[in-house]
């Protein structure tokens, strides 16, 4: 049986009627106002969803020309990115042609730049609170690692959705490991003096809530090992220990990251965030990788330190030219990462460390100067070409 709505005005209950979204542009603008209609978990007071950018622009690989638009980047409370394609039902690519475009846009997020992605969180939030609580190193450095690791998550909003495309929505989100999908029905009702939403999760798996797995693990040496022995990559475990100590042995201090689905550890100097030592995975290949946020050391330690020659300071050992041949050297406009397996020869190693050496000399001497870093006023990034 359907339940009937009514607007109370004054003592008078007046019928609410289901209106269609004249436009799909209207669908999106209330989307962009409104992104926590969106929640997948609208009753936890943890959940949020907010606007990164509407017509967010998703260039095709280096043909800059050949660029389309995602209706909508979101990111939740946990920095994962949400992407969001916006249909109404008169739109018969509410099915398979959206799907395939959702799956383009998911295709490309690693290759996604968290600094651009922070301006324009910057640029579209200014809700009191907001920006305090998520314009922090920590919180985009936790999104660059989502984008990295490919996890994020895919919603289909739609003032009704057909069930062919739920369907869809339920096989992708059993079978897509690290990627939640689902879809989410906006519906308008209107009088003539007033107009209500409703929102209604669809595509609910509940084999998902079974396979996802818990996200608040304490992280510590001995888990860490014990994670990468069972991921097999115990390769990694003895260069990820060498990279440790050294740290530690020139005055670094290691923590591991708490409450994080995969095990991380980083090092820093003061308040400087050097390095970090991380699994991921990506295609799900097991990945444990060195990573660097290249501009926020290059911001911090200024002078001759640039970009450019920090890259080339970390990556200047042996075999590089083997490494970058076989992908276990890359960059991002914003990372340098380096598999851990690039590390595993002795010479390698100890050319890295001497790397590392310098730049922890650098942050010592600027720490010397007096110089402080803060994450609430980070020096604005050099322009990259």
């Amino acid at each position: 049986m359907g339940a009937n709505l009514y607007f109370m005005s004054g003592d008078r209950a007046v019928g609410m009627s289901e209106h269609r979204y004249d436009s799909e542009d209207i669908l999106q603008k209330i989307i962009a106002d409104n992104p926590g209609l969106l929640l997948r978990d609208a009753d936890s007071d943890a959940s949020r969803l907010m606007l990164v950018a509407r017509e967010f622009e998703v260039s095709e690989g280096d043909d800059s020309s050949n660029a389309y638009f995602l209706d909508h980047l979101l990111v939740d409370q946990s920095g994962v990115p949400v992407l969001v394609e916006v249909k109404r039902s008169t739109d018969t690519r509410t099915r398979r042609e959206v799907v395939a475009q959702m799956l383009d846009y998911a295709s490309r997020v690693s290759a996604w730049d968290a600094d651009e992605l922070r301006e324009l969180f910057r640029q579209n939030n200014d809700e009191p609170g907001t920006l305090e609580a998520y314009d922090t190193d920590e919180f985009w450095m936790q999104v660059a690692n989502c984008l990295k690791a490919e996890r994020v998550k895919l919603v289909f909003a739609a003032d009704r959705i057909p069930s062919t495309l739920k369907t869809l929505i339920e096989f992708m989100d059993r079978n897509m490991e690290g990627i939640e999908v689902y879809g989410v029905e906006l519906r308008q009702y209107k009088t003539e003096e007033a107009t209500m939403l409703t929102s209604s999760v669809v595509g609910e798996t509940p084999l998902k809530t079974k396979r996802t797995p818990a996200r608040n693990v304490e992280w510590n040496a001995a888990n860490f090992s014990a994670f990468l022995l069972a991921e097999g990559r115990q390769d990694a475990i003895p260069v990820a220990d060498t990279l440790k100590s050294y740290a530690t042995s020139i005055g670094l201090v290691c923590e591991h990251r708490r409450g994080t689905k995969f095990p991380t550890f980083f090092a820093r100097a003061g308040e400087v965030r050097l390095f970090t030592v991380s699994f991921w995975r990506k295609s799900d290949r097991p990945l444990c990788t060195f990573d660097v946020c290249v501009p926020d050391v290059a911001n911090y330690l200024g002078g001759s330190w640039t970009e450019a020659a920090i890259r080339e300071l970390l990556t200047d050992m042996p075999g590089r030219a083997q490494h970058y041949a076989q992908k276990l050297i890359w960059d991002s406009p914003q990372y340098l990462y380096i598999d851990l397996r690039a590390l595993a020869g002795d010479k390698d190693m100890a050319s890295f460390q001497s790397a590392i050496r310098k730049l922890a000399e650098a942050a010592a001497e600027r720490q010397r100067e007096g110089i402080v870093y803060n994450i609430q006023q980070e020096v604005t990034p050099p322009p990259r070409i």
